[in-house]
């Protein structure tokens, strides 16, 4: 069974508020499905006792969805119930076969770098290759563009791939879900406005300015210190993120031309689990023996990305060669 990573805690969002003494027959906002829910037994919408994912306490439905829906009535006779985004982006990971999960997740830090706005520029190089998830995502932005910003539609893809890159596929293909105890990757808001000067996608905005690949380790913490507000001990968390990440060199500058390469082993599974963190540093007590073996190399690119090094990960009998 896999360990999975403590980057699982760094991306979850979590509620300190206790449920515990609650009145019957009130009205609460459920983030994880972007709906209004009464605290009752039955069809919906009676949701059961409250969750996790439950906060915003109503004294009845008008009230829930004023809040949930504040420019726009939710659609009639749905009783806040639709439009079920997160079932939609769910349902579009799914028919990827699961290849969106890591897209979504690097479309989420690239738009949120900056703000989370809902544009990406794509003429700044640093944005190669997400075309492909905004393209995807674009008729679910403009089915719901009435309730939700694309800034919150490109952030619930964001959280619904961190959550479904903690199921892990089985050997006889079945889906195993070996997430923590706690770890879960509700949506805690909605509101976020989209930039101004992009189109209906998304495409164009700002040009911010991405981290670059020849940071320092103290740049690199600097940079989310900066940015995110995080500490080393976060920012080197949100780093084990990687472990679902697969790049092309034509997109990033990094790998062999023609094919994905990951930054672990077994890469394309698209599962968050500490894989990372064993790469850079080896298995055991034994740090200094079982520590993986890296060769360093200089990869010369044409056009917009210019040449890099990076280290390949060498592992005899494997055609697989993970990148730092």
């Amino acid at each position: 069974m896999k360990k999975f990573a403590i980057a699982a805690a760094s991306l979850a969002v979590q509620f300190g508020k206790s449920h515990a003494q609650l009145p019957n027959d009130s009205w609460w906002i459920n983030w994880n499905d972007v709906k209004c829910v009464r605290h009752c037994d039955g069809p919906p919408p009676c949701g059961g006792p409250p969750t996790y994912f439950w906060t915003r306490e109503f004294t009845n439905k008008e009230e829930c969805c004023s809040e949930l829906y504040p420019s726009s009535p939710p659609p009639e006779g749905s009783q806040c119930a639709e439009p079920n985004l997160r079932e939609s982006v769910e349902m579009l990971i799914e028919e990827s076969e699961r290849e969106l999960i890591p897209k979504y997740l690097r479309l989420g830090f690239h738009d949120c770098v900056g703000g989370c706005d809902g544009c990406v520029d794509l003429e700044n190089a640093d944005n190669n290759g997400l075309l492909e998830p905004i393209e995807a995502i674009a008729s679910i932005v403009d089915r719901y563009k009435e309730w939700y910003s694309r800034a919150d539609i490109w952030a619930m893809a964001t959280l619904v791939s961190a959550d479904m890159s903690l199921v892990a596929l089985g050997d006889d293909g079945g889906l195993i879900d070996e997430r923590p105890d706690g770890i879960q990757f509700a949506m805690s808001y909605i509101g976020r406005k989209d930039c101004e000067g992009a189109d209906a996608m998304g495409l164009g905005g700002p040009d911010i300015e991405m981290p670059s690949n020849d940071l320092t380790t103290h740049e690199l913490l600097d940079f989310f210190s900066d940015k995110f507000d995080f500490n080393s001990e976060e920012a080197v968390t949100i780093m084990g993120a990687h472990a679902v990440a697969v790049a092309t060199r034509e997109n990033v500058g990094f790998g062999n031309l023609g094919k994905e390469e990951g930054w672990v082993f077994e890469a394309e599974e698209y599962v968050l689990d500490n894989r990372y963190y064993d790469i850079l540093l080896g298995k055991g007590d034994n740090i200094e023996s079982s520590g993986p073996k890296w060769e360093l190399e200089l990869v010369h690119n044409n056009g917009t990305i210019p040449d890099r090094y990076q280290w390949f990960h060498e592992k005899e009998g494997t055609d697989e060669r993970p990148m730092q």
